[in-house]
């Protein structure tokens, strides 16, 4: 599998590893923790071995492209294609899927918080508290833009931003485990 491989060392250091089951991402980051590599190496070890056989389907092109971003995602499907060398139809899904990622990227996709039509001072207007809630709701609404649940537009971002807010509202009234038991 090796020779499949472009010189890249985190790529061949995961591939070393690949076919230890289960424990193949724990084996990699540890024995490069052990021999002390650098945490920029160990971090891009850490996401091949992580994903090195995580199912990706073109379809989720745009999700996996905001998760890891492009040229992340690219080494991993090169690794994962090195890995199913014999596999056609995988090799052609995966072709596929960066094909569909660099188009993604050349559109202008929204693919990051910093693309999204609203911010967290938007929401705070909205009477979102200041703190993690802020977080959380634009980590909802870029969810929904990314798996196309939702347009990126500042109204239809607003609107949901404001459904969730009144469902954290009812949440707060009636905690769940708090209303009455009937027998």
């Amino acid at each position: 599998m090796a020779e499949a491989l472009p010189p890249d060392l985190p790529m061949r250091w995961v591939a070393l590893f690949a076919y230890c089951g289960s424990d193949a991402a724990q084996a990699a980051n540890d024995a490069a923790a052990r021999l002390r590599l650098s945490n920029a190496l160990r971090g891009e070890i850490a996401v091949l071995a992580q994903h090195m056989h995580t199912p990706m389907l073109p379809d989720d092109a745009r999700l996996w492209v905001s998760r890891l971003g492009l040229p992340m995602l690219l080494r991993v499907t090169t690794l994962q294609k090195a890995m199913a060398a014999r596999d056609a139809r995988q090799q052609d899904a995966l072709a596929v899927l960066e094909q569909s990622a660099r188009d993604i990227v050349a559109s202008g996709a929204c693919l990051s918080l910093r693309d999204l039509a609203v911010n967290g001072n938007d929401l705070m207007q909205m009477g979102i508290p200041k703190g993690p809630e802020v977080g959380e709701a634009l980590g909802h609404l870029m969810h929904q833009v990314v798996t196309n649940q939702l347009p990126n537009t500042r109204e239809a971002l607003l609107d949901a931003a404001l459904t969730l807010r009144a469902g954290q509202k009812e949440q707060q009234k009636n905690p769940p485990g708090q209303g009455r038991v009937e027998a």
